[in-house]
């Protein structure tokens, strides 16, 4: 057998997420995925000195992903578990403390709404706070701290064929967004991450979806940021082939989300992994979607 035929056969795109210690130049640890799951969109923070990761989780035989958390122990990624599940696709899991609570701010579009959740018990825990928009679609939401609450950069996909930036005025006192359109040279492409502090600066990345999704990450710093102005530059860009990575299994491709704190910074790469199940992951999916269309037509 060809390895063309064995890749066609057993080969399907997945992603793993990795960490590294702020201020080193050591690689990435790699966090591979066990053999019918694969996770994506890193987040981390630290709680009362213990820090954690935030990601996608999805299942080879779901359509829809779910939320999980892991222990960072010793520099490495621990074992997921899930914390938030809803029976629709959650991914891109932005988590902020806000006075002394943790909140999240996922990506729920399918769903339709923008729906802000807070944790019960900080990090396992999570119940649904306050669904803040309805009938839109956004996904991918990067968050700039203000006085009384935040400045969200989101994409909006609600018109497939005109996919946009949107900026909204996050009210955590009030739990309310308004749109706001500030003025300025500000990147107009889909976030990879939100915002984030290095070196006294305020930086966020972008995904560059030209060629493929997610193919890789342009780095920006923020000049001004207001809800009137926003100017930002691109300072550099980040590469499956310019991001060191350990293990390396020779088949990373794209990279899509990269967060950081004070303490570690995550990322997520895609590569080609095997699954001997393919086909039957594959009539899986299709049923999973005729069921949903079904369910759709029926509403």
């Amino acid at each position: 057998m060809t390895a063309r035929r064995l890749k066609k056969l057993c080969y399907l795109p997945a992603y793993a997420v990795a960490i590294r210690a702020c201020g080193t130049k050591e690689p990435f640890r790699v966090k591979y995925p066990r053999w019918n799951e694969w996770y994506a969109d890193p987040f981390v923070c630290t709680d009362q000195g213990k820090s954690y990761v935030f990601v996608e989780r999805m299942n080879s035989y779901h359509l829809d992903g779910e939320i999980a958390a892991a222990p960072i122990i010793n520099g490495e990624i621990g074992d997921f578990k899930v914390v938030l599940h809803e029976p629709f696709h959650l991914s891109f899991p932005n988590v902020f403390l806000w006075r002394d609570t943790w909140y999240m701010l996922p990506e729920s579009n399918m769903a339709g709404e923008l729906r802000l959740y807070r944790a019960l018990n900080f990090p396992y825990d999570w119940t649904l706070d306050t669904v803040m928009w309805k009938a839109r679609k956004l996904v991918d939401h990067a968050l700039f701290p203000q006085d009384n609450g935040f400045l969200v950069v989101t994409h909006d996909v609600t018109d497939a064929k005109h996919r946009r930036n949107r900026m909204l005025a996050l009210d955590m006192q009030k739990k309310k967004v308004r749109e706001i359109f500030p003025k300025g040279s500000w990147c107009r492409e889909r976030p990879g991450g939100t915002f984030y502090q290095e070196g006294g600066k305020w930086r966020h990345v972008i995904q560059d979806c030209q060629k493929a999704y997610g193919d890789y990450l342009h780095v920006y710093e923020v000049d001004a940021i207001s809800e009137t102005v926003f100017d930002e530059h691109e300072i550099g860009c980040l590469t499956a082939d310019n991001v060191p990575f350990t293990p390396d299994n020779h088949r990373m491709e794209h990279l899509h989300t990269y967060n950081r704190d004070a303490r570690y910074e995550v990322i997520d790469l895609q590569y080609d992994k095997c699954y001997p199940d393919k086909f039957f992951i594959h009539q899986t999916h299709e049923v999973l979607k005729r069921v949903k269309g079904r369910k759709r037509k029926d509403r």
